[in-house]
């Protein structure tokens, strides 16, 4: 008496055989469709290592241009951040910033120096306090802001401008001669 195991390993469960006689039926209906199947997997497979790599290159593609396309928008949020800035320099220079002098020449323009106390122009060996709009002759602003342990305002929030002719008004408006090298 054959056992349920052995009559399962004899004979192939029913559904396969439906499922063969469905393909086989497809087959015969279409065989040209069949026949372009069957070649498209065989090509398919045969492909799989080329496909698999070029696959691989163009995700490295599109990892190359969403890396650009990062550093693009970095610098045009820079560029952004710039041209509000110098925006925020040329309104400074046009509401009569304080221009910074020279300590050792008084009658000389220099640059501001971040975090550093800035010189009243005036030659009485005074410091501006905080609060003050300061410039220089290299097209830089700051305020002056009261954080220093001396008690000195120090220069700080600066912007910078490319308009020459702005700068230069600037500096013609005051009593020293020309920039400190």
């Amino acid at each position: 008496m054959p056992t349920k195991d052995k009559h399962i390993l004899r004979y192939p469960p029913m559904e396969a055989q439906i499922r063969w006689l469905k393909i086989d039926k497809l087959i015969r209906r279409n065989p040209i469709a069949s026949l372009l199947s069957a070649a498209a997997l065989l090509f398919m497979a045969l492909n799989a290592p080329s496909i698999g790599s070029a696959w691989g290159a163009n995700n490295q593609q599109r990892s190359a241009i969403g890396t650009a396309n990062q550093a693009l928008q970095s610098l045009q949020i820079n560029e952004q951040h710039r041209a509000e800035l110098a925006a925020i320099a040329d309104s400074r220079y046009d509401r009569g910033c304080e221009m910074v002098f020279s300590a050792a020449n008084p009658a000389t323009f220099t640059a501001i120096n971040p975090g550093e106390p800035v010189l009243d122009g005036s030659g009485a060996n005074t410091y501006l306090p905080a609060g003050a709009i300061v410039c220089d002759a290299y097209g830089n602003t700051g305020v002056l802001i009261d954080e220093d342990t001396t008690g000195l305002a120090v220069a700080r929030e600066f912007a910078s401008t490319q308009d020459k002719d702005r700068v230069q008004q600037a500096m013609q408006r005051t009593s020293a001669t020309e920039p400190q090298n």
